[in-house]
């Protein structure tokens, strides 16, 4: 499993704040946790969602995720996945909402954690969207899961398949 944590600041509604892509041609990613929360007391309450994205946009920044972010700092992502933040120069396209948003409370440290199962296709993301005009300077994370072809190993009369971890 793969966690990376960031921080974005964001005030427009309507827009993707970050996104995680998928740029592999054949690995897919299962997004198994959220967190999102309020570093500093923002003006008023906030709200965001998740949207699916099928096209990356020009994001603001990118974070990439190497070994140390595998939960046994055993192997970098072989996906290539990539955590894109706001300000976005060209938005993610939006292919549809997935959930119907959370609100967050007007005081520093208030949150969530959500367990989610959203699976990312590749050439494609999973983006967080503002739905409110609130200026936010949030303190974000993803943990997931990746998919890849399977190891088969000869020995035998019978080959022998192992999924990597």
């Amino acid at each position: 499993m793969y966690t990376i944590r960031t921080t974005v600041t964001t005030t427009t509604i309507g827009t993707v704040i970050a996104q995680l892509w998928n740029p592999h041609a054949t690995a897919r990613i299962t997004v198994v946790e959220f967190f999102i929360l309020f570093n500093a007391t923002p003006g008023a309450d906030s709200a965001v969602s998740f949207v699916a994205t099928n096209t990356r946009g020009t994001p603001g920044s990118t974070d990439t995720p190497s070994i140390i972010h595998h939960s046994q700092c055993a192997i970098a992502p072989p996906s290539g996945v990539l955590l894109d933040k706001a300000p976005f120069s060209v938005m993610p396209a939006v292919a549809g909402d997935l959930d119907t948003g959370w609100y967050l409370r007007v005081r520093a440290g208030s949150g969530i954690l959500r367990r989610v199962n959203h699976l990312i296709v590749p050439g494609h993301g999973l983006g967080l969207w503002q739905l409110v005009a609130t200026a936010g300077y949030y303190d974000l994370g993803f943990s997931w899961y990746e998919e890849s072809a399977p190891i088969i190993i000869s020995g035998g009369d019978f080959p022998t398949v192992q999924r990597p971890q």
